[in-house]
């Protein structure tokens, strides 16, 4: 984890930044290895321990620290460093030598010194929004969507284009380059260094290889397969699981501790967050809830199986109610215009929609007993249309305790939740230790 400065001295891998009460960020002197050359990056912002060694895991126990007070800052600053130690429970040298080190970096500033009636005057410090951005990219089957974000969250660059078809995840990587490149391209100048970039992906996504899915992205494999390429470590997960990421960050999950969301995309998925948590399951197929036997029984899916719910609970099980219905070619917001107008058709469509959502919702609060059920995704009507009739159908399915203790309610985010979970799972691995295996470090 560690390169070697022209003069020989070890020195932990990071631009080499200017600093000043301001803090002035030079441009990295050198070149990307990826494909991204002539933008800046900061790959070693994000921290992702692999060493064993004992040296290594030395360093990583000090970089995990001084993360975990950048997170500090983040969340209470600005702060001087006696209230940080306090906050962290780490003693006050300690903190003041990291927190020195963070400010060397950077990625937190020092504000005017504040009076005090007594003592050294304490010095406030607090997160440098700009010293850094990370991307975010929904990889949808149909839509690709795309946001650059600063160290704060705020969305810098919003790109959205159609998906082109794959055939080799060659392919597949090479597209997340290029649309990478046009986010940085059309940042407003100066481009602070690229950190990192997460990716949502619809379908399977494995943590682990299994012979009988010819289908599934590895998520590892895939993950070094993008990184070799941007130069900056790339995060690898299925749409419903950065689309939790997204809500308990930026959305109407961050104030609970357990929360179910469905993502009513294309087709129908989940994602689960237990004690702020993503849950992902043995092998990180967790949250299929598209591929469970609760739609019209009879109908045949790409899955190879019959009765699949997101051939009705999701958008293109609207378009196939709708070709049913004599609607074909119709687009989802046509339907929505036609419901809105008092269309009948419109009506029976939406209604063995909501039915067969309502029963999944029921099932996930039973299994799992959410504080909260978050609807979302980008093909998530219109909550006029069918929330409150969700609400009810779920119901019917439910215990009455359940019914009466679980909240529902829309995204806020809407189509742009997964691109800005996406970037949530790059801020993630630098303000949160919670995704390393600490006692590999340790």
């Amino acid at each position: 984890m560690e390169t070697q400065r022209p003069n020989g001295s070890p020195e932990s891998s990071r631009p080499s930044f200017t600093t000043t009460r301001s803090v002035q960020l030079a441009e990295r002197t050198e070149t990307p290895a990826g494909m991204l050359a002539g933008f800046p990056t900061w790959p070693h912002l994000v921290v992702s321990p692999k060493t064993t060694s004992p040296a290594g895991r030395s360093i990583e126990k000090r970089r995990i620290r001084k993360h975990q007070l950048l997170n500090v800052i983040r969340e209470h600053g600005p702060l001087s460093r006696a209230d940080i130690a306090k906050i962290s429970g780490y003693n006050l040298p300690s903190v003041s030598s990291l927190v020195d080190e963070l400010v060397s970096d950077g990625i937190v500033v020092e504000e005017e010194a504040r009076p005090t009636s007594r003592g050294r005057r304490p010095i406030p410090v607090l997160l440098n929004h700009k010293a850094a951005v990370v991307i975010g990219i929904d990889l949808g089957t149909k839509t690709t969507i795309g946001v650059l974000m600063n160290l704060g969250g705020d969305v810098l660059v919003r790109i959205e284009r159609p998906t082109p078809s794959f055939r080799t995840p060659d392919g597949k990587a090479d597209d997340v380059v290029k649309f990478a490149m046009d986010l940085l391209s059309q940042c407003p100048q100066p481009l602070a260094p690229l950190a990192g970039v997460g990716v949502g992906i619809s379908g399977l996504i494995g943590t682990r290889r299994s012979e009988q899915e010819n289908s599934v992205i590895f998520e590892e494999q895939f993950q070094s397969l993008l990184a070799e390429r941007l130069g900056v470590p790339a995060l690898v997960k299925n749409d419903s699981q950065m689309l939790s990421l997204g809500s308990l960050w930026f959305g109407s999950g961050a104030g609970y501790e357990t929360f179910a969301i469905l993502n009513i995309a294309e087709g129908l998925g989940l994602g689960f967050v237990i004690n702020r948590r993503v849950y992902r399951g043995a092998m990180g197929f967790a949250g299929d809830i598209g591929h469970t036997p609760m739609g019209d029984s009879g109908i045949p899916c790409y899955c190879g199986n019959t009765g699949c719910t997101e051939n009705v609970a999701s958008g293109n099980g609207l378009l196939r109610l709708a070709k049913q219905e004599g609607l074909e070619g119709i687009e989802q917001h046509e339907l929505e215009e036609m419901f809105h107008a008092g269309d009948e058709r419109a009506r029976r469509i939406f209604r063995r929609f909501t039915e067969v959502l309502g029963r999944a919702v029921a099932t996930v609060v039973h299994l799992y007993n959410p504080e909260v059920v978050i609807l979302a995704g980008r093909c998530a009507p219109d909550s006029s249309i069918y929330f409150d009739q969700l609400k009810h159908e779920a119901a019917l399915h439910m215990r009455p305790s359940l019914a009466h203790s679980t909240e529902f309610f829309p995204c806020k985010l809407r189509e742009d939740a997964v691109p800005r979970g996406s970037a949530a799972s790059v801020l993630h691995h630098i303000f949160s230790s919670a995704h390393v295996d600490l006692e590999q470090v340790l």
